[in-house]
């Protein structure tokens, strides 16, 4: 994707915020639905739960667009699943009942 080459070109750190709302690279590729990308991110040292202006770490970025992939990523890397904002929102598109 050209946004995540740009972040190459700036030199943005695996954990530095890319944006002004505290997004790191791997929220940007979780939100993005970009496995691959988030796959070398984590390899590379990025802290899978790191939280932006929100309170969400990458995997709630994950859960809220559906990325299956990023998920499974994320949690085989040992992201926090047992917060109760990522079981809210990956009920939510999966359409769960909660109980």
């Amino acid at each position: 994707s050209g946004s995540f080459s740009n972040l190459f070109e700036i030199g943005t750190g695996v954990n530095a915020p890319a944006d002004a709302s505290g997004q790191s690279p791997a929220h940007l590729a979780a939100c993005g639905g970009e496995a691959f990308f988030l796959l070398w991110q984590l390899q590379t040292g990025a802290n899978l739960n790191q939280q932006d202006c929100l309170g969400e770490a990458p995997i709630h970025k994950a859960a809220k667009v559906g990325s299956l992939e990023c998920l499974a990523l994320l949690v085989a890397g040992d992201a926090k699943i047992e917060q109760q904002q990522t079981l809210h929102w990956i009920m939510a598109f999966w359409n769960v009942p909660s109980s």
